[in-house]
């Protein structure tokens, strides 16, 4: 597997991901922060061919690599599977908050069928260590694992969908509804549409909520935009898809093809929740 998790000898048509699947697992990691799942487009050129996405795994098997790998669709159930069995885990050791990302970290391992390097312990949720155990044998020390897997389960700083910065996410997700129109139908068009679009960006430029049918909502964010909240956001919808793109289309033409898409961002927030015009120079 390479950097970009993708096996040079699997081809896309093998991996792409059905309507179904998509929605399936853009819902179980919507109480995910952003940057848990990255997403992005095939084709050689920007926002053309299919849409793959990819667990970010950077150090969690070897010391100081960047790595990812990518969800086929044939990966989808077992992944749910995973987040499910995880959910279990945690619940019966008594945690009550969701833990970032670890069910898919956990997926990853088993997939690969590697257990993580040593140091990667302490940024896992010790309930889940023995899993982890399981996912492959036991690891010598060497350069890409220089230190041994802890042996006590000591107490680690963890994030959760609860703590301070993805509260303040949902909160702006919050703000950014509009009670007079539905917006929990989303056609599964747009919510491709949306990725495509935003595909070269950090992937953290979008997130999604799921509501108890599994209804997707989809809202661009903009962090830190002089004169706003340090984060605030607008849905994307299928009556504003067209104009989430065109304000990429905007920028690009001003200043060339995978330019600062942080701004197209600002600009369709400021358009839909209509704020000051944001001073892109300084975003």
């Amino acid at each position: 597997m390479s950097a970009t998790g993708q096996d040079a000898h699997t081809a896309p048509s093998e991996t792409a991901l059905s309507d179904s699947d998509l929605v399936a697992l853009l819902a179980v990691t919507s109480d995910l922060a952003p940057g848990s799942v990255w997403w992005r487009t095939r084709g050689d050129t920007f926002g053309t061919g299919d849409l793959a996405v990819y667990v970010p795994c950077s150090d969690l098997f070897t010391w100081g690599c960047a790595d990812v790998e990518e969800i086929a669709a044939h990966d989808v159930h077992t992944l749910l599977d995973t987040v499910e069995e995880t959910r279990s885990v945690l619940v019966s050791a008594g945690v009550s908050a969701w833990v970032e990302a670890d069910a898919l970290l956990l997926w990853v391992a088993r997939k690969r069928g590697t257990r993580p390097q040593g140091a990667a312990y302490a940024v896992l949720h010790p309930a889940l260590w023995d899993l982890f155990d399981l996912a492959g044998p036991e690891r010598k020390t060497d350069t890409f694992n220089p230190r041994p897997r802890p042996t006590a389960k000591q107490e680690v700083r963890l994030e959760s969908r609860a703590s301070g910065e993805f509260a303040e996410l949902r909160a702006a997700c919050t703000a950014a509804d509009d009670p007079r129109r539905d917006d929990a139908t989303l056609d599964v068009a747009t919510v491709r549409r949306a990725l495509t679009r935003a595909s070269f960006d950090y992937c953290d430029d979008l997130t999604w909520t799921a509501g108890t049918d599994g209804a997707l909502r989809f809202y661009a964010v903009a962090y830190d935009v002089p004169g706003w909240d340090e984060v605030t956001t607008a849905a994307i919808t299928d009556a504003t898809i067209g104009s989430f793109e065109d304000s990429y289309a905007v920028i690009e033409a001003a200043e060339g093809p995978n330019s600062a898409h942080e701004r197209a961002v600002a600009s369709y927030v400021a358009a839909q929740r209509g704020l000051p015009a944001p001073d892109l120079d300084a975003t």
